[in-house]
C-alpha cells in the first residue's frame, strides 16, 4: 500500500466527561454504583484497576469476578447555522475480568482485564459543518497484572502493569490536504499496544477509617493501520495517542455498621496534551507539516459514594460526581468528540453470599455546552450528551 500520508495526532480520552462513547468510571460494577469513589474502598477484584493495593483486603485464597459495563451513548448537536443534528443511538457492552491470589498471606497476585477510557459518536446525518466527520470512535484495553503488599498491618502498596491496546476509527472526515488540495477522508483505522504502571497504598489507622491513593502513568504510542480517501485512494497511516496521567485519592468512613460513606478526588492532566501536529509528504506538492495548538486544561473531579447493608446478604449502593473542568477547547470540538463540565448521578444493589457475590448498578452522566462562533471554532453551537450505563457483575471465592 502506497503511504501517501503520514499523520501525528495527540488524542484524548478520559476519565474528564466528554461525550457518546466514554465511561462514566472505568470498570466494575460497585466503584459505578458508587459514582467511582472507590480508591479507599478497593475491596473486590477491580481493585486491580482502581488500587491494586486494595488486593491485600480479600479474605480468600482465589478470588474471581467478571462483569459487563454496557452502555448507551446519545448527543444532540445544534450547529448556528443548520437543523439539528442526533448521534444514532449506540450499545457498548464492554467486558471486564479480575483474578486474585491471596494464598502468599502479605503478598497478593491479581491479574484484569478492563476497557477504561473510549469517546466518540456516529451519524446517520450529514454535518452542517464541513469539518465534521460522521464517525469517530477512540478505545483503550488494558490487561493488568498487579501486585500487592501488606508491610503492615492497616498498610498496603500495591503497583501493576499496564500492557494497553489502543484503536481509533474515523469515518467521513473532510480534510484540506494543502492550501489547494481538498479530499474526504472515508475511513481510517489504527491500533497497536503499548504500556504504562499504576502504584497505589491503602491504609487504615482506625477500625472506621481507609484512606487511599492510586497513580496511573501517562500511556503515548504511535499507532499504525490504514485508511482510504474519496479521491487519491488507500494510504498507509501513523497517528500518535496519548491517554495523560491520572492521580486519584480519597476515603471510606464505615460511619454505623451498616452505613459505609466514601470520597474520592481525581486529577487528570490533560495539560499533556499540547499539539496535534499534521503532516502530508506525498500530497499536494512539497512535503508540509501543520502543528495545531491543543493547550487542554486539567481536569478535577470529585466523587461521593455510599453503600448501605439492607441485611448480611444485601446492599444497596449510590453516588454521585462532579467534573468542574472542561479540558478540551472549544477549537478542538466537534460532534463526535467534545467535554463538557457534567455530572452523574448512580444507584444499584450488591448480593453477598459467602463464596458467591453479584451486582448491579446504572450510571446516569449528562451535561451541555454551547460554544460560540468564534476564530478557530469549526464547530460552535449547542451540545447535549446524555450517556445510560448497565452494569452487572458475578463474583466467587474460594
Amino acid at each position: 500500500m502506497k503511504k501517501i500520508v503520514a499523520l501525528s495526532l495527540t488524542l484524548f480520552a478520559s476519565q474528564a466527561f466528554a461525550t457518546g462513547y466514554s465511561k462514566p468510571v472505568q470498570g466494575g460494577t460497585k466503584a459505578i454504583g458508587m459514582g467511582g469513589a472507590f480508591v479507599a474502598v478497593a475491596d473486590d477484584t477491580t481493585a486491580i484497576y482502581h488500587n491494586p493495593a486494595g488486593m491485600s483486603q480479600l479474605k480468600k485464597d482465589h478470588n474471581f469476578q467478571l462483569g459487563v459495563d454496557t452502555m448507551f451513548a446519545k448527543l444532540h448537536y445544534e450547529p448556528v447555522t443548520g437543523p439539528a443534528e442526533d448521534s444514532d443511538r449506540q450499545i457498548f457492552p464492554l467486558p471486564n475480568f479480575g483474578y486474585v491470589n491471596r494464598q502468599l498471606g502479605a503478598l497478593s497476585f491479581g491479574l484484569g482485564l478492563y476497557l477504561p477510557h473510549g469517546n466518540g459518536n456516529k451519524f446517520s446525518v450529514p454535518a452542517s459543518n464541513p469539518t465534521d466527520p460522521n464517525e469517530g470512535l477512540l478505545y483503550t484495553m488494558e490487561i493488568d497484572p498487579a501486585v500487592s503488599f501488606e508491610v503492615i498491618k492497616g498498610l498496603s502498596l500495591g503497583a501493576s502493569l499496564r500492557v494497553t491496546r489502543m484503536s481509533l476509527n474515523i469515518k467521513g472526515q473532510p480534510l484540506q490536504l494543502a492550501p489547494a488540495v481538498f479530499d474526504v477522508l472515508n475511513e481510517i483505522s489504527v491500533s497497536g499496544w503499548t504500556y504504562g504502571a499504576a502504584a497505589g497504598f491503602l491504609a487504615q489507622p482506625t477500625d472506621w477509617l481507609r484512606i487511599g491513593g492510586n497513580y496511573r502513568s501517562k500511556v503515548s504510542k504511535k499507532l499504525g493501520g490504514s485508511g482510504e480517501l474519496a479521491t487519491l485512494g488507500a494510504f498507509d497511516a501513523d497517528i500518535d495517542i496519548t491517554v495523560p496521567t491520572l492521580i486519584t485519592g480519597g476515603f471510606a468512613a464505615q460511619a454505623t455498621d451498616k452505613l459505609l460513606l466514601s470520597f474520592q478526588y481525581g486529577y487528570e492532566r490533560n495539560s499533556e496534551v499540547k499539539t496535534f501536529t499534521v503532516t502530508s509528504p506525498d500530497i499536494g506538492g512539497a512535503p508540509a507539516t501543520l502543528p495545531i495548538a491543543q493547550n487542554w486544561k486539567d481536569s478535577h473531579t470529585y466523587h461521593f459514594g455510599m453503600k448501605y447493608d439492607l441485611m448480611k446478604s444485601l446492599g444497596v449502593i449510590a453516588g454521585y460526581a462532579r467534573d468542574f473542568n472542561a479540558s478540551i477547547p472549544a477549537t478542538s470540538i466537534n460532534r463526535t468528540s467534545g467535554d463538557f463540565d457534567c455530572q452523574e448521578a448512580s444507584a444499584g444493589l450488591l448480593v453477598d453470599l459467602g463464596r458467591y457475590n453479584a451486582g448491579l448498578a446504572w450510571n446516569g452522566r449528562w451535561g451541555s455546552n454551547t460554544y460560540p462562533a468564534a476564530p478557530g471554532v469549526n464547530a460552535p453551537g449547542y451540545y447535549q450528551a446524555f450517556l445510560h450505563t448497565i452494569s452487572a457483575n458475578v463474583g466467587f471465592s474460594l
